[in-house]
């Protein structure tokens, strides 16, 4: 027996800090996760699941700090991302900035001719189920988080624009731009129109219609419709094409039907 056979799975312990995580036990998934960390030679991965550990527990400094003494803020996007995410909650705007802009040639181009490099897939994703598109996604968004902390609105709304057109499933970025009133009505219709639903949505897909529900407040009552083809016969009964029905009721003065559908 070799002194290898005796070394412990580190894979058993990684799954202990999966299932803390999920437990919602940081505590102890922090423990463990450094642990695992140790054990592995800080494999990219385990250090990611420590910071998320961290994270979780609200010691923002401690898994920026984690992240970026690690090079891993420069070598592996999602690192680069939780590092961002933890001094955006941090609110060290101006280091998540600088962190999220590192793949960024001149700070002083548009926002629209700004992007992310993507490296293969293999290096890119160094956890299953993150793709390169999801991803870069999530950065530009972050980035547009940031950008409205800084109060700097029309790069916010820019950057949330993008990050929708390449994850349209990335709900949160469409509602920063509906809820913040980031866009005019002629802006919103633009913004649909350009939206690759074809490229990324399955075939009746209940995206779209959904996305126009809640978009168009403002129309008279006349043009916009309240009950739009749905790709499933219940999704009426969401309570967010509810309440999305019965605003544009409201901003068409229909107050008297808008009361009958809040009172539903």
């Amino acid at each position: 027996m070799t002194s290898q056979d005796n070394y412990v799975n580190i894979d058993r312990f990684r799954q202990k800090v999966r299932f803390y995580l999920d437990a919602n036990n940081n505590e102890t998934a922090l423990f463990w996760a450094e642990k695992v960390t140790v054990m592995s030679g800080a494999d990219a991965r385990d250090v990611y699941w420590q910071a998320q550990c961290l994270f979780r527990s609200r010691q923002y400094h401690r898994a920026a700090a984690l992240i970026r003494n690690k090079g891993l803020d420069k070598s592996q996007p999602l690192c680069q991302w939780l590092a961002g995410l933890c001094l955006l909650e941090a609110r060290k705007y101006e280091d998540a900035l600088l962190i999220l802009s590192k793949d960024d040639t001149n700070q002083t181009v548009s926002v629209a001719m700004t992007s992310f490099s993507i490296p293969p897939i293999g290096e890119y994703c160094i956890l299953e189920g993150f793709t390169p598109r999801g991803l870069q996604s999530a950065l530009l968004l972050l980035k547009g988080q940031v950008y409205e902390k800084l109060e700097n609105r029309a790069h916010a709304a820019e950057y949330f624009r993008i990050a929708l057109k390449n994850d349209v499933y990335c709900y949160q970025a469409f509602h920063l731009l509906e809820q913040h009133h980031m866009l005019t009505s002629v802006e919103e219709k633009e913004l649909l129109s350009s939206l690759p639903f074809k490229e990324q949505c399955y075939e009746n897909d209940l995206l779209p219609a959904v996305y126009e529900i809640l978009l168009n407040k403002y129309q008279s009552i006349p043009q916009m419709s309240l009950t739009p083809a749905l790709s499933h016969p219940r999704l009426s009964e969401s309570l967010d094409v509810e309440v999305a029905r019965a605003e544009k009721l409201y901003h068409a003065c229909a107050f008297r039907q808008c009361l009958s559908k809040t009172q539903e």
